[in-house]
């Protein structure tokens, strides 16, 4: 398997880097992110498969940003991360919460989510 952009882990500059920041924090290698969705892109459309990506993991805007050309569409468990999901312009979107209202459930119908 490819290296995928590892080896910043042998960078003695990024270990000083992780020792100097308060913790806790999240970093994230937005460059390993692409690679592995690309990867995983590839291998879903060698098998006929539907790559999507659950917003509830994670909804940092930079991650989804990176994830979007290789996805084929988002889930969504609430109308915030449906909102997120729009706003970054995601063709397939489905929402699959059972805590929604009947007001956000027209909105979702209303913006071309699925249900």
């Amino acid at each position: 398997m490819e290296n995928f952009g590892l080896n910043y882990l042998k960078d003695s500059r990024f270990n000083e880097f992780l020792d100097s920041i308060p913790t806790p924090a999240m970093i994230y290698n937005l460059e390993l992110v692409t690679n592995w969705a690309q990867y995983l892109n590839d291998a879903a459309m060698e098998k006929n498969i539907l790559l999507g990506y659950s917003l509830q993991a994670n909804y940092n805007k930079k991650i989804l940003k990176c994830l979007k050309p290789y996805v084929d569409f988002v889930d969504c468990a609430s109308i915030n991360e449906f909102k997120i999901a729009t706003s970054l312009d995601f063709k397939k979107i489905s929402c699959t919460s059972p805590g929604l209202s009947k007001e956000n459930i027209n909105f979702i119908i209303k913006n071309n989510g699925e249900i």
